[in-house]
């Protein structure tokens, strides 16, 4: 399929390496065009942009961004993926000032995240890079979840750890900090802190300088959270940011952790998206105005 195949919108997100726009088809479907330029990448950099063509064809998931079509003309190499009409998880965050969220919301928006990321896991793929960034919103109210970004994904082959140190600094795990390898529990660090974010409405762990931000990584405890949520909550994340990595849970035992099973059979069986909430539910954003990075 060539990029005469699809209409441009508008300029969503520009990067270093290309531009993304909101299309549509000859059919009226509105998607998203990630255009990299690669020809003048550097070996490393194109493999970087292939990598993630490659993971997001491998994932089929109602929770994951739905990977469509990959071209190459001109250049460019095009990836044509599913347009999630709400935003980012972290303009959302942002949109509710100090007003904590709902415990459903919080639990229905983390369960999605939780499945997806178990299908990641299951096929053998480290996302390595969770954040509020890297999660979109789209359907009933902004609360269906579909994970992205997939570029600095591994594709596990023999070994089932990495050692290249990736991933936004605010989410990196201890053993990153260490330079240590990297497994499947570091994503689900990572999952931690987002969830700590939807809670509290600020990081688990912050500082100035990036040499201050390990020192609380390595070292600090987080802030409990408010005791309007249930202290099952604060268990999941104790759980989920243990420094030592072996002591973390998978995914799949998060899904059956008490609080959150009940909810995870309301997602599997489509009830979620009928949850009456008490938050503001988001504008449709006729402009798409998300934090791409390309």
């Amino acid at each position: 399929m060539d990029d005469y195949e699809y209409d441009k919108m508008a300029i969503v997100g520009r990067g270093a390496f290309g531009t993304v726009y909101l299309g549509r088809k000859g059919s009226g479907e509105k998607v998203i065009l990630k255009q990299i330029v690669i020809d003048h990448m550097n070996e490393q950099e194109l493999e970087t942009s292939l990598r993630e063509v490659k993971v997001m064809s491998l994932l089929d998931h109602p929770h994951i961004i739905k990977y469509y079509d990959s071209f190459v003309s001109e250049g460019l190499l095009t990836i044509v993926m599913e347009f999630a009409t709400k935003g980012t998880l972290y303009e959302y965050l942002l949109k509710q000032k100090d007003v904590l969220l709902p415990q459903e919301i919080i639990l229905n928006l983390f369960a999605q995240l939780c499945l997806a990321l178990q299908h990641i896991h299951s096929k053998r793929i480290l996302h390595r890079d969770i954040t509020t960034r890297n999660i979109l919103l789209t359907g009933c109210h902004g609360q269906i979840v579909k994970l992205t970004d997939f570029g600095i994904s591994k594709v596990l082959t023999s070994r089932n750890k990495t050692a290249s140190v990736v991933g936004t600094p605010c989410y990196l795990s201890p053993e990153l900090c260490e330079g240590k390898l990297y497994g499947t529990h570091s994503d689900v660090w990572a999952l931690g802190c987002v969830l700590y974010n939807m809670c509290t409405l600020r990081q688990a762990f912050q500082a100035q300088t990036l040499g201050g931000l390990v020192y609380q990584i390595m070292n600090e405890s987080i802030v409990p959270v408010s005791e309007k949520y249930d202290q099952g909550v604060m268990e999941m994340l104790q759980l989920m940011l243990d420094r030592d990595p072996l002591n973390r849970p998978s995914v799949s035992a998060l899904l059956s952790h008490r609080l959150l099973a009940p909810v995870v059979y309301t997602v599997i069986t489509g009830l979620g998206c009928l949850l009456k909430s008490r938050h503001k539910s988001l504008e449709e954003d006729s402009q798409a105005k998300f934090y791409w990075d390309v």
